[in-house]
């Protein structure tokens, strides 16, 4: 049998749990729309790795850099594609990634390198970053080598 003591205890602890539950979703949602900057490169593996590149599979037809919109509040993709190989056996090879948030920008550093694959085997790259903008941004600037370059696309899905 439940004593009143016991049943106290028992509405005590699920309020609590209830309220934090209720807290930290209201802080999650805060923070996607007052876009807090975070990147993440995501893993091949995962599902939404899969999802977003069956989306770019369609439109990109060679290798580059792509940005992709699908509709996320403040959300982009930045897409390394290194998946195609030229007539010559070249593919590109991306490496150093860096993405920051200054001011109103954010900034996108990569390094490029053509690798030739003369057996015609060679690893299919494509990187796939998820970015949530902060409040502020207004520029995405992307440099390649040290040198400020452009998209090769950017899509919206």
């Amino acid at each position: 049998m439940i004593t009143n003591k016991k049943k106290n205890y028992l509405f005590t602890s699920i309020t609590v749990l209830i309220i934090l539950i209720a807290t930290g979703i209201i802080i999650k949602m805060n923070n996607a729309k007052n876009g807090v900057f975070i990147t993440k490169e995501l893993d091949a593996n995962t599902s939404v790795y899969k999802k977003i590149n069956d989306k770019v599979s369609e439109p990109i037809k060679e290798s580059g850099v792509y940005l992709l919109n699908t509709g996320e509040d403040n959300v982009t993709y930045l897409i390394l594609d290194g998946s195609h190989m030229s007539l010559k056996n070249e593919a590109p090879y991306f490496s150093d990634v860096e993405i920051e948030n200054k001011r109103n920008s954010i900034k996108i550093y990569f390094n490029e390198e053509l690798k030739i694959y003369p057996d015609g085997k060679y690893p299919e790259q494509r990187l796939i970053y998820k970015i949530t903008k902060d409040k502020d941004t207004e520029y995405i600037r992307v440099f390649k080598n040290g040198e400020e370059t452009h998209f090769d696309s950017v899509i919206g899905a």
